[in-house]
C-alpha cells in the first residue's frame, strides 16, 4: 500500500495546479458524499498534489469517525463502529475511499483495454 501511496504522490506532479478541484470537494470525495463517475476522482488519480490533499483529508475523516464524532455534531456518537474501534488493537490501514479508487480503476482499465 505505501508504494502505491508513494506512486500517486510522486508521478504526476502539477505544482501549478492546473484544473485542480477547490479543497470542499476533495473533503467531499474523501468522506464518500461525491457520486463514483465524478471526474474528481480521476483528477485526484493523475495529479500528485491533489492525491496529498486527498489522503490528508481521507486520514483526517478517519480519525474523526474513530473518536466516535459523526459529521457535522459537536458531540460524540454512540455508533458501535466507533465503540469496536475502540476495543481493537489494530487499526485498518485502508480507507474505505481509497477502496473505490482502486474498483473505479479496475473497471476503468477493463472498459478500456479492448
Amino acid at each position: 500500500m505505501d508504494l502505491i501511496n508513494e506512486f500517486f504522490l510522486e508521478a504526476f506532479p502539477n505544482p501549478e495546479r492546473v484544473d485542480c478541484p477547490p479543497e470542499e470537494t476533495l473533503v467531499a470525495l474523501a468522506e464518500e458524499r461525491l457520486l463514483p463517475g465524478d471526474p474528481t476522482l480521476l483528477h485526484v488519480a493523475s495529479c500528485s498534489e491533489c492525491y496529498a490533499e486527498y489522503r490528508g483529508c481521507c486520514l483526517e475523516f478517519q480519525n474523526k469517525l474513530q473518536a466516535g464524532f459523526e459529521i457535522g455534531k459537536k458531540e460524540p456518537s454512540m455508533k458501535w463502529s466507533s465503540i469496536a474501534a475502540d476495543l481493537r488493537t489494530e487499526v485498518p490501514t485502508r480507507p474505505k475511499p481509497l477502496q473505490g479508487v482502486r474498483l473505479w480503476f479496475t473497471a476503468f482499465r477493463r472498459r478500456y483495454s479492448r
